[in-house]
């Protein structure tokens, strides 16, 4: 301790006494000595920082829940590209840097080891990550009956925790990790207790994966946490996941220790084998801001509604719109994009409305060849044929990562049989120890 901060200590006790009347007398002897006492907090150590382990995004030694109603990739998010980024010192979501590579142990309930094996090593290619770097510092446990509400669990997972040095934990899902009925708080009391104590031996960040209840618009989306209240209360860092036609839209509805990120859009883009489409080849997931997203899904709503050589007004397209999620300043901004694009023009209509469709070379329904509101002597306005540019590639990510113009999507494929259950209890499986090994070979 420093002596100008004993320095300060002794005058502010001096101070306290004065304040209540008198010279500063000994405090009496705790009633209980076996229990702790009480702690002046001018004597308590000095807070230590928070620590990142993602800037902006995730903090160590915390417990943190992943939130979403099934089928919005939650798994894939938090087992999938935060493991991967974290276990490789990555980027999440092109986006928020992690601090330092950190070994990751993922508990799941849900699927098998090899769906974590090709989930991570298609991340890995995706983002462009070293399969070894990646795959060696992920480890799991997967379909082995691990129950959070177990001491028995809490103390073989809080032992590999420490063994294999883990910067993140994943447990998912809360539904198939924990026994019990999950609307009683009482009950639940076990897995919070199991959940903090993850975080203790080395300074984890634990991510618990949650589903959520259907509700009304209006609902607060802390309300549709599935269960016992006590897990929302007892996470520090909360991040709710809905999926819809802009992508998948993340809000972290709560941050304890720092300012909460702004919401955003993660854009997935999965490329399949041709072989096996249940299997994936690449996966990113990729950071968009809401704004940007909402323009992203509007130019799509505009393009499919005049496709076929339909023209329709901007009133008509506002109106299709309606109940979709498209605003009409959306649709707008979208004409204005796509017209500078030369994606789409329009012809005059009754009462100067302007009718929209897509463009064709050299038939171009604007007079003069003019895109509205603009000079004649805009580079492109001068040439009789429009040019129809390809649609924007989805996402955030490098250039050498963007498909070829005229490639097909590619689906998800679903997950293969689960693995029987074991009656033991395992230790981890280190994924990087198959690094040579085939899908058949599993």
């Amino acid at each position: 301790m420093s002596s100008h901060r004993h320095h300060d200590r002794r005058a502010a006790h001096e101070y306290l006494a004065a304040l209540n009347g008198g010279a500063a007398q000994r405090a009496p002897a705790p009633a209980d000595p076996a229990l702790p006492s009480a702690v002046c907090l001018l004597d308590a150590p000095a807070e230590e920082p928070a620590q990142w382990l993602a800037t902006d995004f995730l903090l160590r030694a915390e417990p943190g829940l992943l939130v979403g109603e099934g089928g919005v990739m939650k798994s894939a998010v938090g087992a999938g590209e935060i493991a991967a980024k974290v276990a490789a010192g990555g980027r999440i979501f092109d986006r928020f840097p992690v601090a330092a590579p950190a070994p990751v142990l993922i508990v799941s309930g849900e699927d098998p080891l090899r769906i974590h094996l090709n989930r991570c090593e298609a991340i890995a290619r995706g983002a462009g990550l070293s399969r070894e770097r990646v795959l060696g510092n992920i480890h799991a446990i997967a379909l082995q009956g691990a129950d959070l509400a177990s001491p028995r669990w809490r103390a073989h997972l809080a032992a590999e925790v420490a063994r294999l040095r883990v910067g993140l934990v994943v447990l998912d899902p809360l539904a198939d990790l924990a026994s019990g009925d999950e609307n009683d708080n009482s009950e639940r009391r076990a897995v919070i207790a199991t959940w903090r104590a993850l975080t203790e031996p080395t300074g984890a960040a634990v991510m618990l994966v949650a589903h959520a209840g259907k509700g009304p618009a209006d609902r607060p989306k802390r309300d549709r946490i599935r269960g016992a209240s006590a897990i929302a209360a007892a996470s520090r860092t909360t991040y709710f996941f809905e999926l819809s036609d802009r992508g998948i839209g993340v809000e972290c509805l709560k941050m304890s220790r720092a300012e909460r990120p702004a919401p955003f859009v993660v854009k997935p883009t999965i490329q399949a084998a041709a072989a096996n489409r249940g299997t994936w080849e690449l996966a990113r997931f990729d950071y968009v801001s809401v704004g940007e997203a909402a323009l992203d899904a509007a130019d799509r709503f505009v393009v499919t509604q005049l496709e076929g050589g339909v023209r329709l007004t901007t009133t008509d397209l506002k109106n299709a719109a309606k109940g979709t999620g498209v605003s009409g300043a959306d649709i707008a901004r979208a004409l204005r994009a796509l017209e500078m694009r030369r994606m789409i023009d329009f012809e005059p209509g009754e009462k100067n409305a302007k009718r929209w469709g897509l463009c064709l070379p050299g038939k171009l329904g604007n007079q003069g060849n003019v895109v509205a509101g603009q000079p004649a002597s805009l580079p492109g306005n001068l040439f009789s044929d429009a040019v129809c540019l390809p649609a924007p590639y989805r996402g955030a990510g490098r250039q050498a990562d963007r498909p070829e113009v005229g490639q097909p999507d590619n689906g998800v494929g679903a997950a293969g049989p689960p693995a029987p259950v074991s009656d033991s209890v395992p230790p981890s499986q280190d994924l990087g120890a198959h690094a040579g090994c085939t899908m058949e070979e599993w």
